[in-house]
């Protein structure tokens, strides 16, 4: 990792050919903060490892009443 990537906060994914597995709490716990002011949802996706599609449609389906996880 280089001093840039530290320095941001991004967490790399830990096996980038395997998708992750994302626990009900993380999922909660990275709704909880898209919804924070002060970054985009796709800068937030970034910094956690995770594509921004997959944050816009767990907000989705947030919202239609059927949480992921």
């Amino acid at each position: 990792m280089d001093a840039k990537t530290l320095e941001e906060g991004v967490i790399p994914p830990a096996r980038p050919e395997r998708r992750r597995r994302f626990r009900a709490e993380e999922n909660q716990w990275s709704l909880a903060q898209a919804e924070m002011a002060g970054q985009s949802i796709s800068s937030r996706a970034r910094r956690y490892g995770m594509s921004a599609s997959m944050l816009f449609r767990w907000m989705r389906l947030s919202e239609e009443g059927r949480c992921p996880g």
